[in-house]
Order: structure tokens, then sequence, then C-alpha cells
């Protein structure tokens, strides 16, 4: 997580680069970029026969701005400790969400429990996070 210019929360994984269009990613449903612990079940489902890939929107992000908030409330990967092939069986196959440090409690725990929601359409959205 890197804030740009303007002071806006912005999702950074140097390792890729993606060149967005309207709402979605130019990545094909056949591919997986990204790194594993913070990636969506939408992003993770190439890598997990049983789930059905879709596109991937800026709800993603939301997920993974939530792995990365309970990767720094508990110093510790979400999944940590998982090999790759684990990691997209747990989340798109067992439909398990990383779990909320107990640490982070009230509203923020709520809002991060709901960032991990499997249906990607009933994430909060990336301001419901900034404005918390």
């Amino acid at each position: 997580l890197m804030l740009d210019q303007d002071e806006r929360l912005v999702i950074v994984d140097l390792g890729i680069a993606i060149v967005l269009k309207g709402a979605e990613t130019q990545v094909q449903p056949s591919e997986m970029l990204g790194t594993p612990n913070y990636l969506s079940p939408e992003a993770l489902a190439p890598l997990d026969s049983s789930a059905a890939a879709g596109a991937l929107e800026l709800s993603s992000d939301v997920w993974s701005a939530a792995a990365c908030i309970v990767h720094m409330a508990s110093g510790r990967k979400p999944l940590d400790g998982m090999s790759v092939p684990e990691i997209a069986r747990h989340v798109c196959r067992q439909r398990r969400a990383p779990v909320v440090p107990p640490e982070v409690e009230g509203p923020l725990r709520d809002l991060l429990a709901n960032c991990f929601t499997w249906n990607a359409q009933q994430r909060p959205t990336a301001l419901t996070i900034y404005e918390l």
C-alpha cells in the first residue's frame, strides 16, 4: 500500500503491472498475477480447477487491501505458511477467507470481515475503507 501524490491509497505489487480499462483489468481468466497471500478468490481462480475465473474488478483490490491491513495489524502475511496451491484451495474451493487477527477490534474488524466476502459484488467499496 502506498500513497500517491494526492494522498490517495494505492495498492502496488511491484512484481507486476496491469493496465486498467474501465473497472476491469486486461488479465486473461487463465492468468494469475500478484502475490497469492493477498489475492482475491477471483484472482486465484486460475490455480484451482473448481473455481470459476471472472473479470478482475476493483472489488478484487478491496480484498487485497484488507489482506494488507491484516498483515500490518498482525505482522504476518495472511495465510502464511501455506503453499500457493494450498492458498488457492483454501480460498477458492473451501471458500475460507484470511483470519482477521484478534488485536483488530470494533468497526475495523467488521469492515475487514466484509472485505473478505467471497462474492465480489457484496464487498465494501474502496471509499468505505478509506472513510473508516
